[in-house]
């Protein structure tokens, strides 16, 4: 289905958040909560395809009520059209989470929850109009009800995670590549909700919101690791590179975003970093926007912005991270002027990290409660999408400087 709205355009300035400066949010498309599709989540961020065009998932909505995967793209009258690529309808998937990921052939590659649908999810790829089940969960031994999308390698090779780390060869050979709470205490992890990036030498980096130190005090079960996963010949094991204590100078759970992974100068010599978010934990509780930067002997650990509980920076974000040009952009679903949450960068200036919200959401026109990340194009315009606007059912969005 193809349903063209006009462009909603409005210019905030927000002089009650110190660094706060005017932008413009343009609604790109207003979901209607019909065939269209409805509430939008793209735990993540959007992808964009080589000519521009933005493509996402809803969690509901659709020709069945179990959700879509969406292509918005600009038209000829200047406007932007939105297309349903596929709606799910329970026997090929129900209620996807995740972003989306793209080939260079433009095929589409992602992930279903299964949920309220008495399954446990799936493992897709769109080619064309056609959509092939790579692997269909069982809540067994391979896992299931994976919340992120997944990503390729070079080799056209998926990974992604189901309450594991889970790979998908070319060939179509589903295996685990790690399954947590393997040691005492899951000190390696629990409950991985966000998805994996892979370095240059094929490491997998990742998150789990649980397991780790069980006295931290956000949740019973701990509040999760950063985890690697390296490959020796055909099997892989898993290295905790940090564990949340929950502590002032630390964060806690982090839930839904996937890391983000730069090669950066540091001393004279490049280094792995690793960029990520939580949820809680921070000197307010609100969550943290974090960096691990590897060292000769080991990873270093630092929170580099603590969110200020309510209407201040931003509260609990649960998007992945865009890093452009050595500044981190991000959401929180949460905070802001109006409590319905923002999109915010930290950058660096002096050895020093600041955030600023660039846009605070006010649940009305412009959306709100965005749990996606944003994607930026070359011109540093920023895309993503709101769970939820006026009329509830969610938005895609341009925020532009």
């Amino acid at each position: 289905m193809t349903n063209l709205r006009h462009l909603l355009v409005l210019v905030v300035v927000l002089t009650s958040v110190s660094g706060v400066r005017a932008q413009t949010l343009t609604v790109l498309y207003d979901f209607q909560g019909d065939n269209d599709g409805s509430y939008p989540l793209d735990y993540g961020r959007l992808a964009r395809g080589a000519s521009g065009n933005l493509f996402g998932t809803t969690e509901f909505g659709g020709a069945c009520g179990q959700g879509t995967i969406f292509e918005v793209s600009p038209n000829q009258s200047g406007g932007w059209t939105e297309s349903v690529l596929h709606a799910f309808c329970g026997s090929d998937g129900s209620v996807p989470l995740g972003a989306v990921a793209l080939d260079s052939s433009g095929n589409i590659y992602g992930t279903t929850s299964g949920e309220g649908n008495g399954t446990c999810g799936t493992v897709f790829e769109l080619s064309g109009t056609t959509l092939n089940t790579l692997h269909a969960f069982t809540c067994e031994n391979d896992g299931g009800i994976p919340s992120a999308g997944v990503i390729l390698d070079n080799q056209g090779n998926l990974y992604g995670t189901a309450n594991n780390v889970f790979e998908i060869s070319k060939s179509g050979m589903f295996r685990v590549l790690y399954d947590f709470c393997q040691l005492p205490g899951c000190a390696d992890g629990e409950n991985p909700s966000g998805g994996v990036v892979m370095d240059v030498a094929g490491n997998l980096y990742g998150t789990t919101s649980n397991g780790g130190d069980l006295s931290c005090v956000y949740a019973a079960n701990g509040c999760g690791v950063v985890y690697k996963l390296s490959r020796t010949g055909n099997s892989w094991s898993e290295t905790a590179l940090h564990v949340f204590t929950g502590a002032d100078t630390d964060g806690a759970n982090p839930f839904y975003a996937s890391l983000t992974l730069a090669t950066e100068e540091i001393n004279d010599t490049k280094a792995l970093v690793i960029y990520g978010v939580t949820s809680a934990g921070g000197q307010q509780g609100a969550g943290t926007v974090f960096e691990i930067i590897q060292q000769h002997l080991g990873f270093s650990f630092e929170v580099i912005h603590s969110f200020n509980c309510c209407f201040s920076d931003g509260t609990a974000p649960v998007g992945t991270l865009t890093l452009a040009k050595g500044v981190l952009y991000g959401t929180t679903p949460q905070g802001g002027s109006s409590d319905s949450g923002t999109v915010f960068n930290v950058s660096r200036k002096n050895n020093e990290w600041k955030e600023s919200v660039i846009y605070s959401f006010r649940n009305g026109t412009d959306g709100g409660h965005p749990y996606s990340g944003v994607a930026i194009d070359s011109a540093g315009t920023l895309y993503g999408v709101a769970s939820s606007d006026g009329g509830e059912f969610g938005d895609v969005y341009e925020l532009t400087p």
